[in-house]
């Protein structure tokens, strides 16, 4: 018996391959797959009718939850997250705004209020122009909140803060009243009580100053320091109620209210304010055209006392290693960032505080800040207190990074600062390595090297 190589079996039928490259396939039945351009790579492409397809490369095909990334001990290749939210926060606040509309009321009055992006934003331009929102406290402290003391924080920017319009002004109120009936007035003295914080622009835009007020007299006023206008600036402010008859203003510089810039107190009210609950913001015109945007956020209330400040988890994104989140003793106690979008992220740099008693801490990675994926797990006896603890992980593609103690007993943890690697999909394609690192391994000083 003898064949010439060319046998074919006469149970199967097919398409001859023409052009260098070509595979076999099949879609319904055997057939030939053209080859691709150059440069392109098979991969399997259900859509596709022969279940393959030649496509361009991303990033070499690699998945970057599979790869590691070069170590660095360089806290300028760090970036802050956006974010941060604990499961507790010692001495935290009594109430601290979500940054949603829930709750609000925003009323245009010739101006724009809105609400977008954790911010109450307030525009006004044109002569009595008076936007303004408010919000009721009682809803989220109930009738235990009298405002009897209270400290108020938050942040405020200004976008071109002026006033060109001789002998008249241009005032950005923020403060806390009995009522919302009279936020349209001018000046509404007498007819509501309130404590507040106003930065006026005077006439014809040669100067502003900072203000403590307290509505219910004219006279139960404190006033700053002249600066010149226009006023572009970001500050953050602490209103306090220091007593039934007392107030005072506190500007800072930095998101740590640690850099004070003034300090204006109305020491004695001629008639004490009372039954305060809405929280209020708005911009008063009174003739004046110039177009002004004022922003405010991170808003913060401390109820019955005179001194805030608490522990918040936003302490550990401020860039500043003097403040830090403390959370509350409790199991599992825990902080998470927010990226603000997915990000390839290998390396996390922890400002640990020696403060802190859990023992071992998880390093997890969220799509949703919900499901949390496990990248390492670390014995606190390998954190140094007091200074950047560098922690590389497998590369994760996530928008939210979580700090989770993990001894299972009431802890305390407490953290000073958290930064973020972030790479792009190009660099992890072409600077990764191969070296696994087990999300098990508490050892920090092997690091997956």
């Amino acid at each position: 018996m003898s064949f010439n190589g060319n046998l074919q079996p006469s149970s199967d039928s097919g398409e001859d391959l023409t052009t260098k490259g070509d595979v076999h396939g099949y879609s319904t039945e055997n057939t030939r797959v053209p080859v691709g351009t150059d440069g392109h790579v098979l991969t399997a492409r259900a859509s596709n009718s022969y279940g393959i397809a030649w496509e361009a490369t991303s990033g070499g095909g690699v998945d970057p939850n599979e790869v590691i990334m070069a170590a660095t001990s360089t806290i300028g290749d760090f970036s802050t997250p956006s974010n941060a939210v604990a499961s507790s926060a010692s001495g935290g606040a009594d109430w601290s705004w979500d940054g949603t509309s829930t709750g609000w009321t925003l009323t245009n009055d010739g101006g724009t209020a809105a609400i977008s992006s954790g911010q109450v934003s307030l525009t006004a331009n044109s002569s009595y122009d008076c936007p303004r929102a408010t919000i009721d406290l009682y809803s989220a402290l109930g009738s235990a909140y009298v405002g009897n003391t209270f400290v108020l924080r938050f942040k405020v920017t200004f976008s071109g803060f002026t006033n060109t319009a001789s002998g008249q002004a241009v005032a950005w109120q923020i403060g806390i009243a009995s009522s919302t009936s009279n936020l349209d007035l001018e000046n509404p003295y007498s007819s509501t009580d309130g404590i507040l914080a106003s930065r006026d622009g005077h006439g014809a835009g040669s100067d502003q100053n900072w203000y403590a007020k307290c509505w219910n007299s004219a006279s139960n006023t404190a006033s700053g320091a002249l600066v010149s206008s226009p006023f572009t600036a970001v500050r953050y402010c602490e209103l306090v109620r220091t007593a039934a008859s007392s107030c005072e203003l506190k500007v800072y510089t930095d998101a740590g209210y640690s850099t004070l810039e003034q300090t204006l107190t109305i020491s004695s009210f001629s008639s004490n304010p009372s039954n305060m609950r809405y929280l209020f913001l708005r911009i008063f015109y009174q003739n004046v055209s110039d177009t002004n945007t004022v922003l405010a956020e991170d808003f913060k209330l401390w109820n019955n006392t005179t001194t805030g400040g608490g522990q918040d988890a936003s302490n550990a994104i401020d860039d500043d290693t003097s403040t830090y989140w403390e959370s509350n003793s409790e199991t599992n106690p825990n902080i998470y960032v927010d990226l603000g979008s997915e990000k390839n992220c290998g390396n996390m740099a922890v400002w640990w505080n020696s403060n802190s008693t859990e023992t071992q801490i998880k390093l997890q990675s969220s799509t949703n800040a919900s499901a949390w994926s496990d990248l390492r797990t670390i014995n606190v006896t390998d954190l140094t207190a007091g200074q950047y603890n560098y922690i590389r992980f497998n590369v994760a593609a996530a928008r939210y990074f979580r700090i989770y103690g993990n001894n299972g007993a009431a802890k305390v943890m407490v953290i000073n600062e958290i930064k973020n690697t972030e790479f792009s999909t190009g660099a992890v394609a072409s600077e990764h390595g191969h070296l696994d690192i087990s999300s098990s391994d508490t050892s920090l000083a092997l690091d997956g090297t």
